[in-house]
Formats: C-alpha cells, structure tokens, sequence
C-alpha cells in the first residue's frame, strides 16, 4: 500500500507542476488538473478507508467464529455472548453499507475521469488486469458488479436462513434479522454460521475493491498527468514559434517603408 501510494503521490506533483499555458486554455487547463488533483487525493483517502474497514471486518468474522466456537462447545450462549453478536451483526452492517457507499462514489469518478481525460479510457485498457480486466469494461461497470454481487451473497444467505422478511427493503433491516435475541440453540447456530459467511464474502470483496480502487487510482493520476505535459508541450512549441515570429520580424525592421 505505502509502495502504491508514493507512486500516485508522485503522479500528483506531476498535476501540479508549474505549467503555462496560453490565455484561452490557462482557465480551463487549470480547473481540470485541479479538479483531478483534489479527486484522486480523495480517492486515495478512500481507498486507505477501504484497507481498514478490510482489517476491521476480518476482526468482525474472527469475533463471530468465537462465538461460533462457544455455541458448538456448550451448546448455548451465555447472556453476554448473545450481546456481542448482535453487536457483530450491527458493525458488519455499517461496514457493508460504508462498502457499498465508497464503491459507488468510486463507480461515478470513473465516469467523470472518462469524460474529463480523454485518454483516460485508453491508459484503462493497457493498465487494467485480473479480474477486472476479464469481467468489466470499465472500473464503474466492475464495482456495481462487485456490490451487487456482495449483496445478493448476503441476500441469498439470509434467504437460505428463512430470515429475510419480504416487506422489508432495507438491508440493515434484513441484516437485524439475524440477531439471536429469541432464537433456540438450533436458530441460533444457524444465525451464527450465516454472520459468519456473510463476513467472508464481505472480507474477499473489500480486497477485490481495494485493489481496484489503487489501480484506478494510479491510471487516473496517469492520464491527468499526461493531458497536462501533452497542453505544455503544445503551450512551449507554440511559444517557440511566437518568438521566431517575432525574431523575423525584427531583423526585417530596415527594409519596412514607412511615412
């Protein structure tokens, strides 16, 4: 992570470079490679986001699989057990929402990026690999396919469980569902082990999307930085050709007739 983000970090002194350019384009040149400085500095705020809700969901599942490990030894719950668990079910909920939530704004800075840089679309073909490369045409498509999926996992698990209330829509309200507040020993193993598949599918998504989001990361700050060297390499030949233009003209200054 420390190695990917002194890489993008460079790409960023890159944007921010002291560049000229002419009058007309100074404006808009500017507000673009300002615009993709703050967004992909945001993006690498996010991504650091997303490394620790990984860790702390991994924390959840080890927590959940301990009280796993109490239900099949004594084969009930003490008091307190049942209380940390629903506060297990709680956290994984916020996390797979926060998840969902940073995805998404991830999903629509690709789309930006993509009608801002024009190259941007280019440097994701060359520089995309794995699974997003096989499954998706761009990072936006590949994260709605990742939520999705993490949700209908979830979905499915606690439809397996028979704990999906069909007049519920909110998925936090699904997720209660599994609380162990007045199952027996049998709902209350079950439960258990749906938290806890729930859990491991929601850790392998949180890798899959930081991974991603370091590479869009990356391939963002390359294309801004190329659009902005290529508007200063058009800016300095167009400056040498202004002072050739003005160097003719003042050695030609003795045969210019005047009044």
């Amino acid at each position: 992570m420390l190695k990917e983000t002194a890489k993008i970090s460079l790409l960023l002194a890159c944007l921010i470079g002291s560049n000229s350019y002419a009058a007309g384009d100074a404006s808009q040149a500017l507000q673009s490679i300002q615009w993709a400085t703050a967004e992909v500095g945001n993006a690498v705020s996010q991504a650091k986001q997303i490394e620790q809700i990984t860790l702390a969901t991994n924390n959840l599942q080890q927590n959940i699989q301990a009280v796993q490990m109490a239900q099949q030894n004594l084969e009930a719950l003490s008091a307190m057990d049942v209380s940390n668990f629903n506060s297990y079910i709680n956290q994984l909920s916020s996390m797979m929402v926060s998840t969902n939530g940073i995805a998404y704004n991830m999903a629509n800075l690709d789309d930006k990026f993509s009608a801002t840089f024009p190259g941007y679309d280019e440097h994701m073909k060359r520089g995309t690999t794995g699974s997003i490369k096989d499954q998706a045409s761009s990072f936006s498509q590949y994260y709605k396919s990742l939520t999705d999926q993490n949700r209908g996992t979830a979905l499915g698990t606690l439809r397996n469980l028979k704990a999906v209330n069909k007049d519920l829509q909110d998925d936090a309200l699904n997720m209660n569902m599994l609380k162990l507040q007045s199952r027996n020993a049998v709902g209350n193993k079950a439960a258990i082990q749906a938290a806890n598949e729930i859990a491991m599918h929601q850790t392998d998504t949180l890798k899959k999307l930081h991974s991603s989001m370091l590479m869009q990361t990356n391939l963002m700050a390359q294309a801004s930085a190329q659009q902005n060297e290529e508007k200063a390499a058009t800016q300095a030949s167009r400056d040498a050709w202004i002072a050739k233009s003005k160097k003719s003209i003042k050695g030609n200054e003795p045969n210019i007739k005047t009044w």
